[in-house]
């Protein structure tokens, strides 16, 4: 498959963005039920996520930022969009460790959330428009492009989670 990326990617990035398209178109009837309910999900996050500036001990609001993240990474991973659930996974394990209170969600972690929201619907979207003949590659490969902190910026990830 000769698609406009070829040749601009490491080895490694090219083809987990052919596997996450060839997993992506390989069930036309859940792809576009998947973004969807996918886009969904990360338009609520926002609004919660104002609300708990306000009320950060508010656990159901926590829970409320959290679930659209724990879905997403489910599904993506049902449909073998590897990139897309690892990156999910590791924004529900931030906001996991805060429900836990294990870390607390302050600013630096907020701001965090909110770019991971539009990372992963650039990342649907890309895979949306790609597959439908738009081109585009920033969303999938968005993680490493759009530069969001989840290894850093004083928010103590690990570079792994269980």
């Amino acid at each position: 498959m000769a698609n406009e990326f070829d040749g601009q990617l490491d080895p490694i990035e090219e083809a987990q963005i052919k596997e996450a398209l060839a997993a992506f178109e390989a069930d036309p009837e859940m792809a576009p039920m998947f973004v969807a309910e996918s886009l969904d999900h990360l338009s609520t996050i926002e609004a919660s996520l104002l609300q708990l500036e306000e009320r950060p001990g508010d656990k159901t609001l926590l829970n409320d930022v959290f679930r659209p993240f724990h879905t997403l990474k489910g599904n993506a991973g049902a449909l073998g969009i590897a990139t897309l659930q690892e990156f999910a996974h590791k924004v529900e394990s931030l906001l996991d460790l805060c429900r836990s209170g294990k870390h607390v969600l302050g600013e630096a972690e907020i701001d965090v959330v909110l770019k991971s929201v539009d990372l992963a619907t650039a990342m649907i979207n890309d895979l949306r428009d790609f597959t439908g003949g738009y081109g585009g590659i920033v969303g999938i490969q968005a993680p490493a492009l759009f530069g969001v902190p989840l290894e850093g910026v004083a928010i103590p990830l690990r570079t792994s989670f269980p």
